[in-house]
């Protein structure tokens, strides 16, 4: 809304930073991004564009991953073991899908801003944990300049302005982009590596040539206990799971061992009150982790039909 607005927000004085609304549209659909990145010669796995269930049955390379165009990880994707995870499948008409072989190697998240298509801040972490609906509990950062190469000709090429993130596999023949999101993501883990990503975000919203960042500082690792606890009850179901991270955070061991948390970093007695209240209701009742892993994402989370609408929004852009 923000980048369709954009003429609107400016006429009102309201200070923000977001990209031209067709780069925007470029790669905010899994489809349209695909083809985005292809062009742009950023290397993703094996991929197809579907508009039906036929279509979709004559792909062989399994497991693999069928995605919406519009969705999140947990509401949008389908992991496919076999040609037998195809049966039964709701496909609206008309829709295309990407279906896309899975990628083996760790899960890293990359993240950048850009001024009118000149990079000015990189940074790159590994997801070392893996929390609620596939989030990030734990995170290492790490330098992988491949990586930036690939997001810098991305956003160049889309003359992209503000924050620009993408999931990246770090595959046995190099980093593959699996998901773009035209936004700041979780960027905690980068400013305790020495890479501030919001200050040059504030300075493009102002009106203002922010300074390039330098390179962050590899091995920082930060985590997201809260994260954590949930993925625990959602992965095992056990109590003992949920009970062990907990431990594991306290006594500083294991994944824990030297790391920072992001979400409440000093001390803090609501964040730890509302740390305990969820860690002792999972702890009761582990499948309570979908009340709060769900709801969180359905919140906020645009749907299908929000972005057609703001698609066809044709004043907003036009003012």
């Amino acid at each position: 809304m923000l980048s369709a607005a954009a003429g609107r927000l400016r006429g009102r004085g309201v200070a923000t930073a977001a990209p031209p609304f067709p780069a925007l549209a470029a790669v905010q659909d899994k489809v349209t991004a695909y083809a985005t990145l292809e062009a742009a010669g950023v290397p993703q796995p094996p991929s197809a564009v579907v508009s039906g269930a036929a279509q979709a049955a004559a792909w062989e390379a399994f497991p693999a991953y069928l995605k919406r165009p519009i969705g999140t990880a947990s509401s949008g994707v389908i992991r496919l073991a076999g040609p037998a995870s195809l049966a039964g499948l709701t496909w609206p008409e008309g829709e295309r899908r990407l279906i896309q072989q899975e990628a083996r190697g760790p899960l890293v998240m990359t993240q950048a801003v850009f001024a009118s298509g000149e990079l000015v801040a990189f940074h790159a972490c590994r997801r070392t944990g893996e929390g609620s609906r596939g989030g990030a509990s734990r995170k290492l950062g790490l330098r992988l300049p491949e990586a930036e190469a690939q997001l810098r000709r991305l956003g160049g090429g889309l003359r992209w302005h503000g924050a620009l993130s993408a999931d990246v596999v770090l595959t046995a023949d190099g980093p593959v982009v699996i998901d773009v999101n035209p936004r700041l993501v979780e960027p905690v883990n980068a400013l305790l590596s020495g890479v501030d990503l919001l200050t040059p975000l504030l300075d493009l919203a102002r009106g203002r040539t922010p300074s390039p960042q330098p390179a962050g500082r590899a091995g920082v690792a930060t985590h997201q206990l809260l994260l954590a606890v949930l993925g625990a009850a959602e992965h095992t179901g056990r109590r003992r799971a949920v009970l062990g991270e907990l431990v594991s955070a306290l006594l500083r061991r294991g994944g824990y061992a030297g790391s920072v948390e992001e979400l409440a970093p000093g001390p803090d007695a609501r964040a730890a009150l509302l740390l305990a209240a969820v860690s002792g209701l999972v702890l009761a009742r582990p499948g309570a982790w979908r009340r709060f892993a769900t709801g969180s994402v359905t919140a906020y989370a645009l749907s299908p039909e929000g972005w057609e609408r703001i698609l066809g929004a044709e004043e907003l852009r036009n003012s």
